[in-house]
């Protein structure tokens, strides 16, 4: 079956973006209490921002595993929609 693949990439997807959506929410709080300074920062960290950014990094990464899905169910919509 052709679409097998497809299905198994937006099963992928749909899982990812649920995984994003809990990590964004996760890490909400964090980021604006490192910002607004009701969280200590860690050792050696030079400013909030750069706290903050950090906990982002999780954010980031899972957004470009979602990027990277969303190129991958794209490229299999074309391949197997091909004569």
């Amino acid at each position: 079956m052709p679409t097998q693949k497809l299905k198994v990439l937006y099963r992928e997807l749909k899982d990812y973006t649920s995984y994003l959506a809990t990590v964004v929410k996760d890490s909400e709080k964090e980021i604006f209490d490192i910002m607004e300074g009701r969280k200590e920062l860690i050792a050696n960290c030079p400013s909030r921002a750069s706290g903050a950014e950090i906990v982002y990094r999780q954010v980031k990464k899972r957004s470009d595993e979602v990027q990277s899905l969303v190129e991958q169910v794209n490229q299999a919509i074309f391949r197997e929609g091909q004569p």
